[in-house]
């Protein structure tokens, strides 16, 4: 994702940069809810464990959205008896237009 920034006026680039650095932690973790608010619609369910288990969190340089159960990478990968039903990476395909604007949208806010 390409990202531009233009300052102009009298704000300052520090001024600038320290006003991301300030909403970058939460416009990551929108985009991050927004990921797996949609892997939470794909994930297969059979008890509700794995879609339960789906949680998104983000810091200043990152974000991560993950599956707690110890079995989501069987069902995400497949096995050699089971075959694969993927849910994180699609999940990230579908959303990344949501995901962008959940970004952008809380750094320009």
């Amino acid at each position: 994702m390409n990202v531009s920034i233009s300052v102009s006026g009298s704000e300052s680039v520090s001024a600038a940069a320290e006003r991301i650095n300030a909403a970058l932690p939460q416009a990551l973790l929108a985009g991050a809810e927004a990921v797996a608010e949609c892997a939470r619609g794909m994930c297969p369910v059979d008890t509700g464990a794995l879609r339960s288990s789906i949680s998104a969190s983000a810091d200043g340089t990152g974000a991560v959205v993950s599956a707690g159960e110890d079995y989501a990478v069987y069902v995400e990968f497949g096995t050699y008896k089971t075959p694969a039903q993927p849910f994180l990476a699609p999940a990230l395909s579908a959303a990344a237009g949501e995901m962008t604007a959940a970004i952008l949208g809380g750094l320009t806010s």
